[in-house]
């Protein structure tokens, strides 16, 4: 998935613009793509802390 995702921002052979830019006529923004590797934070939904003081994420794998 990640990999298709960033593949349609990514200008191609032969076009000048992105699959992203032709469909939504607009650039799309890269600033939110990590590098595969990066530490990353998961998030503990409410309903399964037990307290307000409960960690409220876990590092990611």
């Amino acid at each position: 998935m990640y990999f298709a995702y960033s593949f349609n921002r990514i200008c191609h052979k032969g076009q000048d613009r992105n699959p992203f830019e032709l469909y939504t006529k607009r650039k799309p923004s890269m600033r939110h793509l990590k590098a595969f590797g990066t530490i990353a934070c998961v998030g503990i939904p409410k309903a399964k802390r037990n307290s307000k003081l409960d960690t409220k994420a876990t590092k990611g794998k």
